[in-house]
């Protein structure tokens, strides 16, 4: 930390001068940070050997975040594929992407995105994106394991029926109908995502299987 805040000193001292020469202010003692050529490369936008103020922001994200902004995320996995969806008995699929965030405690984020399916027994249906955190690794399951129904946590859903009030609000997840939790598979490549929940009072569970690749 001692370090980083170094550099960040280093270069916001910088910006405090017109075009300032790279060589004329070399690093050092920051390598584990980011080294002093990239810093020539990445923070000197233009190529020039100079770092100016245009500059400075870009490698302040370097510093506290650890990359660049254009760099890839290597925490993060997206997976595209089918999702199967079972309500009232009735199945629906729709094509959406998955994002899997790991965790530096070893557990993963999931992003369940928005998505729409058309013509079903609620009409057409938009299900809310939202995000279930810390999802633990199970031995015995062989897949990363979570009942996430906390009392707090909710989805966005809108049904457009053909005659009748549909929903359109936040329902909180339960488990009035089913146990509300999410099952993932994954072997980096692949992966199977089983999210079953139950909202507010709604009478019936909806439960989803995703099968997917990595993108």
């Amino acid at each position: 930390m001692t370090k980083k805040i170094s550099l960040l000193l280093y270069i916001l001292l910088l910006s405090t001068l017109p075009a300032v020469s790279v060589d004329a202010y070399p690093l050092s003692g920051v390598d584990d940070v980011v080294a002093s050529d990239d810093l020539v490369l990445r923070g000197d936008l233009n190529g020039d050997g100079e770092i100016t103020m245009s500059d400075v922001m870009y490698l302040v994200q370097k510093i506290l975040n650890g990359k660049f902004p254009d760099e890839e995320d290597t925490n993060k996995s997206c997976f595209e594929g089918d999702n199967k969806v079972d309500v009232i008995g009735q199945e629906y699929h729709a094509t959406i992407l998955y994002q899997v965030l790991k965790n530096d405690d070893n557990t993963i984020d999931v992003i369940v995105p928005e998505y729409t399916l058309e013509a079903t027994v609620m009409g057409d249906l938009t299900i809310g994106q939202y995000t279930v955190r810390n999802i633990p690794y199970d031995a015995s399951k062989g897949s990363y394991y979570k009942e996430y129904a906390d009392g707090t946590l909710s989805i966005h859903i809108k049904s457009a029926p053909a005659s009748g009030t549909g929903m359109d609000g936040d329902y909180i997840f339960n488990n009035k109908t089913t146990t509300t939790s999410i099952n993932v598979t994954t072997d980096g490549t692949n992966a199977t995502i089983a999210n079953n929940y139950s909202i507010g009072n709604m009478p019936f569970p909806i439960e989803t299987t995703f099968t997917g690749k990595l993108q």
